[in-house]
């Protein structure tokens, strides 16, 4: 396959996608660089979002994506 790009969020298949050698990025660092570029204006919110509809996501992974996206 001669793609640029995959998107996955699973954990099994990131795992072997870096055993692969391929790099990884899941759904917050999608949305850390979708903030860097202004599509999204306020990451905080778009992850708390996310976080009331169920999706599983650390404190300290919030914490260090809004770091990144210079909403901290």
């Amino acid at each position: 396959m001669e793609a640029d790009l995959i998107l996955m969020d699973d954990f099994n298949a990131r795992e072997i996608a870096k055993a692969m050698g391929l790099s990884v990025l899941g759904t917050v660092g999608i949305l850390v660089k979708a903030s860097q570029d202004g599509i999204i204006e306020n990451l905080k919110e778009t992850l708390e979002e996310l976080r009331r509809k169920g999706i599983r996501i650390s404190n300290e992974v919030i914490e260090y994506a809004l770091t990144l996206a210079g909403e901290r």
